[in-house]
């Protein structure tokens, strides 16, 4: 089985979502809503998490986790709009286990 072959389950913290799209207009709350649902209800290929630097920009510490950029595309993450840190990630082997994800932002 080849990296592009592997899924993560996600579950965002709602508390985070919901900061995350505070003050979205119509467009990118849809564009954003969209993509939760596809993330949520299909997973996220591995080859679409990046490493996360050991200690982020801010002092605070990554070891261990990886970002997720959305919505999920051919573009480059720079071209994403939204940025997750995603910690407890692991591959998953049952659809129902999940891996929790909060807000960081774009670098």
């Amino acid at each position: 089985m080849t990296s592009a072959a592997r899924w993560l389950a996600v579950r965002f913290e709602e508390t985070v979502w919901q900061e995350a799209i505070r003050g979205f207009s119509r467009e990118p709350l849809q564009i954003a809503m969209s993509a939760r649902r596809v993330a949520e209800r299909h997973g996220i290929a591995l080859a679409d998490v990046y490493p996360c630097e050991a200690i982020g920009s801010d002092g605070t510490q990554l070891v261990g986790c990886a970002k997720l950029y959305l919505p999920v595309g051919d573009g480059p993450p720079s071209e994403r709009p939204m940025a997750f840190v995603a910690s407890g990630i692991r591959q998953r082997t049952k659809p129902t286990e999940i891996a929790q994800h909060r807000q960081a932002p774009v670098p």
